[in-house]
């Protein structure tokens, strides 16, 4: 309701500035283009696409074929076109040097603009055709800030005119509240840092934007009223010519790539801000329901307007190099299509890491097709695209309500389901690790991986987080201490932390006692919203157990875990009776920590003496402290109330060692340099890590346990620099100092140049090629061997320094690699398949995809039921396809989902309902590509078991709170007594459970669960298979 709310005064307010500035005679111009991007955006088919020489311009129009083009004065006919992937596009070619040159589109006679637009005239609404090769920033664009793991990150969401509009950031006038004042550095007030400056020192990897596309009110608002999807927003920009508009945005992405921050753009694409942005093209783009709140929103059923938003999204990465999309009312798109934008962005951009995630509701409206769209439930569903959500769940466990003075377990409150903070810091992984979707859309253990958990406590809207402290009745120190509890539960969480700007300062939007905009600034003045960076000087305290705390987290992968298998085997967390102490004991060293046990206690009661298991232990976190360092503790450690308290282990007291001394490198050779340093009390093994450049990115090159290290492969007179690690069984020391060497000469020796593909293979972390036996060259001597260089179209390459012949390993450094291979020759290696748990694969001796192409589709397709819960799909092989991927839909021209890949001609699809029809379609692949969709089969499901195809139902009557579920368990197949099935929640708190697999006439025996963990009281239930058994139980 308060987006709605918003977002109508918004367009009441925008009317009114209209009528005010016509009668005024008034003329705001602002510049900006459409084009379809080029290098990196080659699956955009549609658009503008602009050379020097001619332009061709084109636009979906499912409704008409009356379409023209108006292009800097004179009218063109435009006629239907083939672009592969599109329907009903109408474009047309125009000559000459179109750049700046205005235009729009005419159909059936009225004007409308491109939706593929990339800049605008805001004073006539024409667009505008720009030549994006001006728009590149000054000395081109810096890589990617390096994201090993995306749950390596720590977002940052900020407001660009919020983050320097205050006259004490020390960011330059003319740039406070732009796009350049984000990224201006050397800024301070009083002796702190600020602006960009801050936000290193800080800590955080993210800076998640909120809307800077081309929206529809001016200063001050929020930006949640689209009205041109690709254009820069020109309030944030000091210029307003067209290109210098474009290129300030860039600018300000390019330096924060310099400075180690990536940046995540707040996208809204589920409404616009009137229905004139799409309608006069084609209604087709609204599904007429205003699941927004804020008068329409977008229909992602339909393929074109879904293939709109995956085109924008990638234009966006290809153009602008965004790191990472937020959406807005993530819940109002269909999770299908939400999963193929994912995979579209990631697949063209494999090794850039791009965080995809949104909230997984809409602006509290009901939907009749909510059983298609993004929820909780549906996460698992979202695995292959990446995609997470806002992990609202967990929030409210923590705080309480949003805006009210209901309380959460920061304060001393406990939740009503008692382990709800239990799942939240292990990442609300599911508890059945499946990519299937759950019968409960908010159940909170949805997480197939924790990079899914975006875990938080305040954002833009609502309260801020001391707000909502100081509203609840708390003040003074006792205050910040519930800060910090609440935000240690966050940082200590598995999955990914985020943070609203300013609360690591206590940011606070009551002005002057006013507290009218605290909850919904949206379009409140700047006193209201601004980050007066006195705040950090007044709370330092706060500010460094924040930076503290994110510092910890960086250091140690134990709390940053990539898997659900890692979580589920290596954190034991345990809810104490009465839910005031959580303990989660985290096995480190099984996922490489320097701390090899780790024990965090969370504890909202008074204070509690932990018992600590046997050994010495090290105090990291304790009270409202996260810079304790190390002191010892054996025994037990009392841990105080309204606080989080972080002891660790390291394999039985010992300390890691120091860094190495007087490290030294020199050249061997054309391809080799050697290493060497003084031996480090305690040390076991030494890494040696390399980067082409002092101040870039360092990568592990090998691990020794003596004193020395040969670096192989490497170019002839390159400058490589080295820094040195020692390790033992209590952790790895920090780095040495750094030093350099040049290679020598080539002497003329060559080498073997061999490669890999990362097709098969995307989720290796690094490629590494091992080698022994060569012609002309030692071996690698040490696993894994030396890393191999990326090149372009994911290979991945190494040169065997003097060899002809070799012996290879191609493998990750983490565990997973080929089996044995031989080369004699430069060779292009291709994985396809596995042997033993070894990646397998075909070698070339040329470049593959110089001269191949994509396999045609699966034909003689054909859909088998093979029981009640399973159909088994088979077609026929395909010439030079390598995988198979099989995708469903419960109707023929309904939304198809990719339910599994196999390397074989047939593949089972279990888990399914019986006697039940469902729809496949095949796709065949290889390294050069993706066929199209073979044509569509259809089966049903036997009925169900022996229950005859008769259906029992079981009812349970009981309001079991928010967050929670009921699950049952029985005595007859396919209920057991040692897990249960989940019921599906429906109104008047009446959970329902439906099966056909209990035979007819059959007695049974039944108990309800909450959560599958409290068994209702008294004694078993009774049921009869084939009727409708409707029960009260107690608990």
């Amino acid at each position: 309701m308060e987006k709605r709310m918003r977002r109508l005064l918004t367009r009441f307010m925008l009317i009114a500035l209209v009528v005010l500035a016509v009668s005024s005679c008034l003329i705001h111009v602002s510049q900006v283009s459409a084009v379809v991007p080029g290098d990196g955006a080659n699956s955009i088919g549609i658009g503008v696409k602009y050379t020097p020489t001619q332009t061709t311009f084109s636009i979906w129009s499912p409704d008409t074929s009356d379409v023209k083009l108006w292009v800097d004065g004179k009218v063109y006919n435009c006629t239907p076109i083939q672009v592969s992937g599109y329907t009903n596009v109408y474009g047309v070619t125009v000559p000459g040097d179109l750049h700046l040159k205005e235009y729009y589109y005419l159909i059936r006679g009225v004007k409308v603009r491109d939706p593929y637009g990339v800049m605008i005239n805001n004073s006539n609404q024409n667009n505008v055709v720009i030549n994006m090769a001006l728009t590149e920033p000054d000395g081109g664009w810096a890589p990617r800030s390096p994201l090993v793991n995306r749950e390596d990150a720590v977002i940052y969401e900020v407001h660009i005119r919020d983050f320097t509009i205050d006259p004490n950031s020390g960011v330059d006038p003319e740039k406070r509240g732009k796009y350049l004042g984000m990224v201006q550095t050397g800024t301070s007030y009083n002796g702190i840092k600020t602006g960009i400056d801050h936000l290193k020192e800080l800590g955080v990897t993210h800076v998640q934007i909120l809307p800077f596309y081309d929206f529809a009110t001016p200063m001050y608002n929020w930006g949640y009223d689209p009205v041109n999807y690709n254009i820069p927003e020109e309030q944030y920009s000091i210029s307003q010519d067209p290109v210098q508009r474009i290129k300030e945005l860039k600018t300000m992405i390019n330096e924060f790539h310099k400075n180690g921050i990536r940046v995540i753009m707040d996208v809204v694409y589920n409404h616009t801000y009137s229905n004139d942005m799409f309608s006069n093209i084609t209604p087709q783009y609204y599904d007429g329901l205003n699941l927004s709140g804020c008068g329409n929103s977008i229909d992602t059923s339909k393929p074109m307007v879904s293939r709109f938003i995956q085109d924008s999204l990638n234009f966006w990465v290809s153009e602008y190099k965004i790191d990472g999309f937020r959406f807005d009312l993530l819940g109002i798109f269909h999770y299908a299509e939400v999963d193929k934008w994912g995979q579209s962005v990631n697949g063209n951009n494999p090794d850039a890491n791009i965080l995809m995630y949104g909230e997984p509701w809409n602006g509290y409206a009901y939907d009749p097709n909510e059983h298609l769209k993004v929820r909780m439930g549906k996460v698992p569903c979202m695995t292959a695209g990446r995609i997470g959500v806002f992990n609202g769940k967990f929030r409210e466990a923590i705080k309480g309500d949003n805006d009210g003075t209901g309380r959460g377990y920061m304060f001393n409150t406990i939740p009503a389901w008692i382990d709800a903070i239990k799942a939240g810091v292990r990442g609300s992984i599911l508890y059945t690790k499946s990519t299937n979707p759950l019968p409960d859309n908010w159940d909170s253990m949805f997480a197939y991986d924790p990079e899914q958990s975006i875990n938080y406590i305040s954002a833009h809207d609502n309260y801020c987080l001391w707000d909502k402290i100081v509203h609840c009745g708390v003040s003074g120190s006792y205050a910040k201490r519930i800060d910090k509890f609440g935000m240690a539960i966050i940082l200590t969480s598995q999955g990914i932390p985020f943070i609203h700007a300013g609360d690591e300062m206590l940011r606070t939007k009551v002005y002057n006692g006013d507290w009218t905009y605290a909850h919904n600034s949206y379009n409140a003045p700047d006193n209201y919203n601004m980050i007066r960076w006195q705040w950090k000087l007044n709370n330092s305290d706060v500010y460094e157990y924040y930076k503290g705390l994110i510092a910890l987290r960086k250091a140690h992968p134990a709390f940053r875990m990539t898997t659900w298998d890692q979580i589920n085997a290596y954190c034991t967390t345990t809810t104490l009776p009465g839910g005031q102490v959580i303990i989660n004991d985290i096995n480190g060293a099984a996922v490489g920590d320097s701390w090899s046990r780790i024990i965090v206690v969370y504890n909202s009661g008074n204070n509690y003496t932990y018992t600590l298991p046997a050994g010495q232990w090290y105090v990291a976190v304790e009270k409202e402290n996260a810079n304790v360092g190390g002191r010892p503790v054996t025994g037990s450690i009392v841990c105080e109330g309204t606080a989080v308290t972080i002891v660790y282990q390291t394999n039985g007291g010992g300390t890691a060692p120091a860094a190495p001394t007087s490290v030294t490198a020199t050249a061997a050779s054309s391809s080799s340099i050697n290493i060497s340093w003084n031996a480090s009390s305690g040390a076991t093994s030494y890494t040696v890590y390399r980067s082409s450049s002092s101040s870039g990115t360092f990568s592990s090159v090998g691990t020794t346990s003596g004193t020395s290290y040969t670096d192989n492969g490497l170019s002839a007179n390159t400058t490589y620099y080295y820094k040195v690690t020692a390790s033992n069984s209590y952790g790895t020391s920090g780095y040495s100092a750094t030093v350099s060497a040049t290679t020598q000469s080539d002497g003329g020796s060559g080498g073997l140049k061999v490669r890999v593909k990362r097709n098969f293979v995307a989720n290796w972390p690094n490629f590494y090629c091992y080698y022994w036996s060569s012609n002309g060259s030692p071996s690698s001597n040490t696993w894994p061997g030396q890393l191999m260089t990326a090149e372009d179209n994911n290979w991945y390459v190494f040169t065997i320094p003097g060899a002809s012949s070799s012996n290879v390993i191609f493998n990750s450094g983490s565990g997973s690699q080929t089996v044995d291979l031989s080369r004699s020759g430069e060779g292009w290696f291709v994985p396809t398949g596995t042997s033993g748990g070894k990646i397998t694969g075909t070698w070339y001796s040329s470049n593959p995809d110089s001269g191949g192409s994509a396999p045609s589709a699966p034909t003689g397709v054909s859909a088998n039921a093979t029981s009640s819960s399973s159909i088994t799909i088979s077609w026929n092989a395909v010439s030079g396809a390598t995988s198979y991927t099989v995708y469903r839909s419960s109707s023929s021209n309904g939304t198809y989902s990719s339910v599994g890949t196999t390397s074989s001609t047939s593949f089972t699809n279990t888990g399914l309902s019986a006697n039940t029809t469902y729809y496949y379609k095949v796709t065949a692949a290889n390294s050069y590509g993706t066929s199209g969709y073979s044509s569509t089969v259809s089966a049903t499901t036997q009925s169900g078991g022996g229950g005859g195809g008769v259906t029992t139902t079981i009812r349970v009557q009981y309001d079991v709170g928010f967050g929670n579920s009921i699950y049952i368990r029985g005595n007859v197949s396919p209920l057991s007594w040692t897990q249960g099935v989940a019921a599906t929640w429906t109104t008047g708190n009446v959970w329902v459970y439906t099966t056909t697999d209990i035979p007819a006439g059959q007695t049974f025996e039944f108990k309800p669960l909450i959560n599958d963990a409290i068994w209702s009281t008294g004694s078993n239930f009774t049921g009869v298979g084939g009727q409708t058994i409707t029960i009260t139980p107690n608990f």
